[in-house]
């Protein structure tokens, strides 16, 4: 499936032709940048069905800030979540 870009006004930057002012697979130096920072914790949100487990760029994202030595914290939905997914 073909998606086309928006058609405001704003100037579009594609990772093949301007990789630099692309905003796609900037991840890594996104939260190499967030951990520099004392006051940066990293999040996670965790899904009633604990959906995020099986996304793959998620997992990446927890592995990776936890490389970066950040400070993670863990919010799960419910308790209730927890024992329909895992009793």
């Amino acid at each position: 499936e073909r998606y086309f870009a928006c058609d405001c006004r704003q100037r579009k930057a594609f990772n093949a032709s301007d990789p630099v002012e692309c905003e796609l697979n900037k991840f890594d130096d996104m939260l190499a940048l967030l951990a520099t920072s004392q006051a940066f914790v990293h999040v996670i949100a965790i899904d009633e069905s604990f959906g995020l487990l099986g996304r793959v760029w998620c997992l990446a994202e927890i592995a990776e800030a936890h490389d970066l030595r950040s400070t993670q914290r863990c919010v799960v939905y419910n308790r209730e979540s927890i024992d329909k997914e895992y009793s």
